[in-house]
């Protein structure tokens, strides 16, 4: 097997790990399938590989906020340079989560709003993830008639993108 075989092995184990929110092991096998395609200089999957991490963290009751943020500069940086625009609205989706846990809403809006500026119409489930973000970046800001216009506009997004569960 190639490296880049190695590492997306390592990256859907990582995934599914995440997903069953085993975030340590994810972490473990992100970092990697991260050290892989490093090799091979793969500067998309390098800078998604280190969104997931970061998601990873963020989910984790016990991540590191900084390191995700840190990570996530990186990755946006990474992503944005190479005209990776979905993927940079990813990014922009955990930076403005990860700024909302650091306590700094006027972040957070920032980059929710670049989000859903760079997605449009291309991904329903993840504008529905960045109005989510919006929507608790405002609350935090006391914002409450904008935070629950935007809840309202995540659940509908995401009812429409056919992901019921996560629009409850």
């Amino acid at each position: 097997a190639t490296k880049r075989d190695r590492g997306s092995a390592l990256w859907q184990a990582a995934t599914v790990a995440g997903i069953r929110g085993q975030y340590a092991e994810g972490i473990l096998l992100a970092e990697r399938a991260r050290a892989q395609f490093a090799e091979e200089e793969d500067v998309r999957a390098e800078g998604l590989l280190r969104t997931t991490i970061a998601w990873m963290l963020l989910e984790s009751d016990d991540g590191d906020s900084t390191r995700a943020l840190e990570l996530l500069n990186d990755a946006h940086a990474r992503l944005s340079d190479a005209g990776m625009q979905i993927e940079a609205a990813y990014t922009e989706t955990e930076l403005a989560r990860v700024h909302a846990e650091l306590g700094n809403p006027a972040e957070a809006i920032r980059w929710a709003q670049s989000s859903l500026e760079r997605l449009g119409d291309q991904d329903r489930l993840e504008s529905g993830r960045a109005r989510l973000a919006l929507a608790r970046a405002l609350l935090a800001s006391d914002e409450r008639a904008a935070a629950v216009h935007e809840m309202a506009a995540a659940a509908a997004t995401l009812e429409v993108a056919g992901s019921g569960r996560q629009a409850a």
